[in-house]
């Protein structure tokens, strides 16, 4: 979740709780001290006020976020074909590479109207290349191509 997300929450959160007339806790003025003091502020506000339940918001949303999270990268296309025997062909063209290049990770997908298999998951095209000239005489008709990658943390 961004900074700009979280203050939106913020702000709206001390709005709610400042119309229900909540004391004189909840009505007193930000010190212009900073712009991270009265995030601070604002923040602690909140975590007095709602018992820690914003927190709980804010991290459950986060867990979200990270489940979410889609990373582009790069993968090398090593076959594609269509037909009513392509996905069987693609199968058995995945598994041969997989007998020679255990470590990586490959895909077998349907792109309309193919069914492709990729191989790896790059974050630089740099390391798509090392790959692709590794496997470029096995697979010549191979090529890099920007997709979702999977990144593991």
């Amino acid at each position: 979740m961004n900074m700009k997300t979280i203050l939106v929450l913020a702000t709206s959160c001390i709005i709610a709780l400042n119309s229900n007339a909540q004391g004189d806790k909840l009505n007193k003025t930000l010190p212009a001290v900073g712009a991270q003091a009265a995030k601070d502020t604002i923040l602690e506000r909140i975590s007095y006020t709602m018992d820690g339940k914003v927190e709980r918001y804010l991290s459950f949303t986060d867990s979200l976020d990270r489940a979410k999270l889609k990373n582009t990268g790069y993968r090398i296309q090593i076959y594609s074909n269509s037909g009513p025997a392509a996905k069987e062909a693609a199968v058995k063209q995945q598994s041969e590479f997989l007998k020679l290049h255990e470590k990586t990770p490959s895909y077998t997908k349907w792109s309309y109207p193919n069914w492709v298999v990729r191989v790896g998951d790059f974050r630089t095209k740099l390391e798509a290349l090392e790959m692709h000239l590794a496997i470029r005489e096995l697979y010549p008709a191979s090529f890099i191509i920007s997709d979702e990658i999977v990144v593991k943390y």
